[in-house]
């Protein structure tokens, strides 16, 4: 299948059109970069603002937050990358993540993100290395680390993130897996 048209691409591509057009509306001071390929890319946009002398990198994850957890996270090898980036480049990077669940978009700067904080006897950043999807180790960030961005997205709108969801069965209902982290 061409790589445009999987379910995960156009689900991207949908969440990243609702964060840009947030980020056009509420900031029009910004000029934002984006990659011409078609193909898979190392961050999906570059923002600057040359009166503020402001550019970081803006990452936009277009998934929902667990089920049984007020949080959500990424794959551990993107978490690695952005942090290189960040460090090699001094630039900053903001992820935001679409959620189609609880129809709006929050997110912070990785470096918010990755600050200490204990909730419920989970210590985040939570690397979690029992991910049984099979698409790697997550590194999982409270929401409370987060800004709420978009409020409400559009009802039309979330059900087709959802439509083009494949989040797996374990990611929403493996309650014994999620709750082994209090077993430690």
């Amino acid at each position: 299948m061409e790589w445009l048209k999987k379910k995960e691409v156009l689900k991207g591509t949908l969440g990243e059109e609702i964060v840009l057009n947030w980020f056009k509306n509420n900031h029009p001071d910004y000029i934002i970069y984006r990659p011409e390929s078609n193909k898979a890319h190392w961050f999906d946009f570059l923002l600057t603002n040359k009166k503020k002398n402001k550019m970081f990198i803006l990452e936009i994850k277009t998934k929902p937050k667990r089920v049984f957890f007020n949080d959500t996270g990424i794959n551990l090898n993107h978490f690695q990358e952005y942090l290189a980036l960040q460090n090699k480049y001094k630039l900053d990077v903001f992820i935001v993540f679409v959620d189609e669940k609880e129809r709006c978009a929050y997110g912070n700067y990785l470096q918010q993100l990755l600050k200490p904080i204990k909730i419920k006897k989970i210590e985040y950043p939570y690397f979690d290395n029992n991910n049984k999807k099979g698409s790697g180790k997550i590194v999982y960030f409270p929401l409370d680390n987060m800004k709420i961005l978009i409020k409400q997205i559009p009802e039309n709108i979330a059900k087709r993130l959802n439509d083009l969801s494949d989040i797996s069965i374990e990611y929403q209902t493996d309650f014994n897996s999620q709750l082994s982290i209090f077993n430690k």
